[in-house]
């Protein structure tokens, strides 16, 4: 005795095909996985820079002693390649006279505080006390678009030239 399916044969290898598509699909394909979160920073940590800038600075000149650099978070790396101490100090252009006034009065470099200067003359950065032949780093600061100005304060250094301008887009 022979047993008819009530369906049609076509129709039976039709639902085969999309079965198996189905099944296919779904064995091939992944759900899109969100992006890898960053690694959380260590505590006390600087954020990352997105510009890292390389600063020379020599007997009396900087190197460049002018930068045009983007808005955002950056980091200076400041290299002494000459024989005598030398500091950076980083500050917005309209603060130019306060910053060197308070560097007056608190006699120059070697040891002096620039922290007891930061709030009233707008030092954004200060990397001090950089000796001959060696490498400092600043901790990371977000410049917003404007001019800056940066010096050395050893005494007669700033007042000798050594200074230099950002332009900041």
């Amino acid at each position: 005795m022979s047993w008819k399916s009530p369906l049609n044969p076509r129709f039976l290898v039709l639902l085969a095909a999309v079965a198996l598509m189905v099944l296919l699909s779904g064995c091939s394909s992944r759900a899109p996985q969100p992006p890898a979160a960053a690694p959380a920073a260590a505590p006390g940590a600087s954020p990352p820079a997105s510009a890292e800038v390389a600063i020379e600075v020599a007997d009396v000149k900087f190197e460049p002693p002018q930068l045009n650099l983007k808005a955002g978070p950056t980091r200076f790396t400041v290299h002494n390649t000459g024989a005598i101490l030398h500091e950076f100090v980083l500050y917005s252009e309209a603060r130019r006279a306060a910053v060197v006034e308070g560097h007056k009065s608190m006699g120059g470099a070697g040891g002096h505080n620039h922290g007891q200067m930061d709030k009233a003359s707008a030092i954004l950065v200060a990397v001090s006390d950089i000796l001959p032949q060696k490498t400092k780093e600043s901790g990371v600061v977000t410049l917003a678009p404007g001019v800056y100005e940066y010096g050395c304060f050893v005494p007669g250094h700033y007042e000798a030239g050594m200074k230099g301008q950002i332009v900041v887009a």
